[in-house]
């Protein structure tokens, strides 16, 4: 979060100085809109990996467990369970889950 936003930041401050620039053929206007582009693109790679490692390791708060504790099922309906590696504890996707009213009752 903390890299998310000092990139933001740094695409603020060239914003701005491709906004006080008055030409828009401008050499020095092109760099920085191409420095913005690397730093967009650095964005969205690091909101893809903390999207992932949210699904390989959810936050506790975000599971509904069984009462042992071994499997979990998220808000968006995916079913995780426990694995424990040695020191380390991993939450396996098994797989999606939903449910659904048969009954027009």
């Amino acid at each position: 979060m903390k890299e998310l936003q000092s990139i933001d930041e740094k695409v603020g401050q060239l914003q701005k100085k491709k906004d006080e620039i008055n030409n828009p053929f401008s050499l020095e206007g092109f760099n920085i809109g191409r420095d913005i582009g690397k730093l967009m693109r650095q964005a969205d790679a690091i909101s893809t990996k903390m999207f992932n490692l949210s699904v390989t390791e959810p936050d506790r708060k975000l599971l509904k467990f069984t009462r042992d504790g071994d499997v979990g099922l998220t808000k968006e309906g995916g079913v995780c369970c426990r694995v424990q590696k040695g020191p380390v504890t991993e939450y396996h996707i098994l797989g999606r889950f939903s449910s659904a009213c048969i009954d027009e009752e």
